[in-house]
C-alpha cells in the first residue's frame, strides 16, 4: 500500500544539537526533499497538544525519521515522545525501513535495543552526504533542485546569516556607544 506523506523526513534532535539539525534540514532541502524541522514548521504544532501532535507527525506524516543521536538526546522530554512514536511505528511495521539513526557522537544505546539493532550513519560533519543517502533511500532521482528551490534555500541561508550579522552589529554598536559615553564622561571630567 502506497502512503502519501506530508514530509519526506522528520528530524528528531536535542536542542543542544540544533546546529546539526539545521545543517541537515538545509542539505535535505537543497536535494529537493521536504524535511520536518520543528523551527521551520511551527504551524504544525502551534496551538496543539505537543504530546499528541508530535506522535502524529512522527508516526503518520513522515516517510522517514532521522534521529540525531547524542548523549543529550535521551534526556529530553519531547525527543522521548518523538522516539516513542517512532518505536511504535517500527514495532507495527517491522519490515519497513523508517528510522535512520545518525550518530553525532558516540552514544550509549544499551537502553534502546530498537536503535542498537539498526544500521546507522556517522555524522562526520557532512550533512550533504547524509542528504544524498536519504534521497537515494527515498528512491528519488539525484537531480539538482530547480531554480525556485535554490532561490528559496539561498534566501533562507541569507536571512539566517543577515540576522546573525545584524545582532553582531547591534551588539558592537551598543558596546561602541557605551565606550563613547565613557570617553565623553572622562573628557568632561565628570562635571
Amino acid at each position: 500500500m502506497m502512503m502519501n506523506y506530508t514530509y519526506d523526513i522528520a528530524i528528531s534532535f536535542a536542542e543542544e544539537d540544533r546546529n546539526a539539525a539545521v545543517a541537515l534540514a538545509l542539505a535535505l532541502e537543497a536535494k529537493g526533499l521536504n524535511p520536518y524541522y520543528y523551527a521551520e514548521n511551527l504551524q504544525e504544532t502551534a496551538g496543539h497538544s505537543l504530546d499528541k501532535r508530535l506522535c502524529e507527525l512522527y508516526f503518520h506524516e513522515a516517510r522517514f525519521a532521522a534521529v540525531l543521536l547524542s548523549p543529550t538526546y535521551f534526556k529530553k522530554r519531547y525527543t522521548q515522545i518523538e522516539l516513542g512514536a517512532m518505536i511504535k511505528r517500527i514495532s507495527e511495521n517491522p519490515e519497513e525501513v523508517y528510522l535512520i539513526p545518525i550518530c553525532l557522537t558516540h552514544t550509549d544505546l544499551s537502553s534502546y535495543p530498537q536503535l542498537r539493532e539498526l544500521g546507522f550513519i556517522d555524522w562526520n560533519n557532512d550533512p550533504k552526504r547524509i542528504a544524498k543517502i536519504m534521497k537515494k533511500m527515498l528512491g528519488k532521482k539525484l537531480d539538482p533542485p530547480n531554480n525556485d528551490t535554490q532561490c528559496k534555500l539561498l534566501n533562507k541561508i541569507t536571512q539566517k546569516i543577515a540576522s546573525k550579522q545584524l545582532l553582531k552589529i547591534e551588539k558592537e554598536s551598543t558596546i561602541g556607544n557605551i565606550s563613547q559615553v565613557t570617553n565623553n564622561t572622562q573628557n568632561y571630567g565628570g562635571k
